[in-house]
């Protein structure tokens, strides 16, 4: 029984997965592996103001994502079960004065991010601040603040 061919033997393999360099209006493929059962993940992506575009971007299952590539290319084979896919498109759409941007590469950073109670690590932090913020205005300054109205009205009334 033959083995199936590697990524670098199978071109369309490489095309459909790896994806090219990252130009205009082409398709790039990243695969989404060893992500925890149950979490919750944020893709994100990030470029530059220099590049404007606009993106798309579709997060699917193995299953899913079997239906986009061609048929002789079996997921399955390549990679583990629970793996999930993310397919991105970049389109320039910048107005410039010079010629051909529209033709070069956009750059961009995709952030894979786990979530905590549904809020990214980095804005739990800010998250918690203002939590600790409110409790302690509700806490110390709302009273302080009830008993300084109180104390001048009656103050109004005895006058």
């Amino acid at each position: 029984m033959a083995s199936p061919p590697s990524e670098e033997e199978d071109p369309l393999l490489q095309e459909a997965i790896g994806g090219g360099d990252l130009q205009n209006r082409e398709y790039k493929w990243y695969a989404l592996d060893a992500l925890s059962q149950g979490a919750s993940f944020e893709l994100r992506i990030s470029y530059p103001a220099t590049s404007p575009a606009d993106f798309e971007m579709c997060v699917w299952t193995m299953n899913e994502a079997q239906k986009h590539v061609p048929r002789s290319i079996q997921l399955i084979d390549h990679f583990p079960k629970d793996t999930m896919f993310a397919r991105i498109k970049a389109t320039y759409t910048g107005v410039s004065y010079r010629a051909g941007p529209e033709s070069r590469p956009v750059p961009y950073n995709l952030v894979l991010e786990r979530l905590y109670l549904h809020i990214p690590y980095q804005a739990l932090k800010l998250a918690l601040v203002i939590v600790v913020a409110v409790v302690g205005g509700l806490g110390f300054l709302v009273p302080r603040l009830h008993g300084y109205l109180l104390a001048s009205t009656k103050h109004e009334k005895s006058d």
